[in-house]
């Protein structure tokens, strides 16, 4: 079964999005930090949505929670929001252990907005050390959601068609790769 596993702030409500209308055939998860506290590493907690359940469920923390997700070779999405902290780092992470160990990874991360200026910088910083891990990446830039959608949307719509592109785009990139991960091999 693949994994979804939604990143901090933006991955996070991505994946409690798509929990109601994704198809059987993915585990969903979402890994973020539970607290902030200064000058200390922030703990990150990996909590697992089932279709039904009002809570989700809590698996790990930290290094448990990496290997909870990494102990098989189940295709591995991740989708996150670059250009702050916890999606951008955390994922990079994520990608090079699934990488090393052989499992696909497929990231689907949105971009900030032109006028967050330092924000894209690290965004555009973070793709490139994904690039070294990913199998496939799709960028969703949320300068092209406010040129389609209209600078005047109500922003729960503006984060609900992004939710949908979003699981789309996953659907279409594991219609693709299968549940192994791997491209279709075309016999010629």
């Amino acid at each position: 079964m693949s994994k979804v596993v939604g990143i901090g702030g933006c991955g996070r409500n991505n994946v409690k999005r798509m929990l109601p209308s994704l198809p059987s055939g993915f585990d969903l998860y979402t890994l973020d930090q539970i607290d902030d506290v200064p000058y200390r590493t922030p703990t990150l907690q990996l909590c697992r949505y089932t279709m039904g359940a009002t809570e989700p469920t809590v698996v790990g923390t930290d290094q448990a929670a990496y290997e909870h997700l990494l102990k098989d070779d189940a295709p591995l999405y991740i989708v996150a929001g670059l250009g702050g902290g916890t999606g951008t780092n955390v994922s990079t992470i994520l990608a090079k252990e699934a990488h090393a160990r052989g499992i696909p990874v497929y990231c689907l991360v949105t971009t900030p907005f032109a006028f967050e200026g330092k924000r894209n910088a690290i965004a555009k910083k973070a793709l490139i050390g994904l690039a070294q891990y990913a199998t496939a990446i799709l960028t969703f830039s949320n300068d092209l959601l406010e040129k389609v959608l209209g600078s005047a949307v109500k922003l729960e719509t503006a984060f609900s068609t992004h939710g949908e592109w979003v699981m789309q785009a996953l659907l279409a990139v594991h219609g693709l790769y299968g549940q192994d991960g791997n491209p279709p091999t075309i016999a010629g």
